[in-house]
């Protein structure tokens, strides 16, 4: 199973928005998340909110088969759940996920599992 963490900005004054985005996809948007995290063979997926000097974050956290082909279909997805939740996204933090970054995915540089 592949991980990776990433953070992307979150626009002044939009956190809470973020947490109402967390609420209605955990909530009333379940069972259309759920179809669409188990399409993209995501097995876990966390956000975490951090609050810095320089602004909010968005921390995200996969867990998938392949991380490239996660974010690669999330991009070019055009299911009715994946296209709000792409728009929330970029009216929160100011990015198109349709448009993913072309760099490198970030490197693991340490990983630490209890046995």
């Amino acid at each position: 199973m592949a991980t990776i963490a990433l953070t992307v900005p979150v626009l002044p004054g939009k956190a809470e928005q973020l947490r109402a985005l967390a609420r209605t996809m955990l909530g009333a948007r379940r069972a259309e998340f759920e179809v669409a995290q188990r399409s993209g063979n995501i097995a876990r997926e966390h956000w975490y909110l951090e609050e810095t000097p320089q602004g909010a974050r968005l921390i995200i956290y996969i867990e998938a088969d392949d991380i490239a082909v996660v974010f690669r279909n999330f991009a070019e997805s055009t299911t009715d759940f994946d296209v709000w939740e792409k728009g929330q996204l970029q009216a929160i933090t100011g990015l198109d996920f349709n448009q993913p970054d072309s760099g490198p995915l970030p490197e693991l540089v340490m990983r630490y599992e209890q046995s």
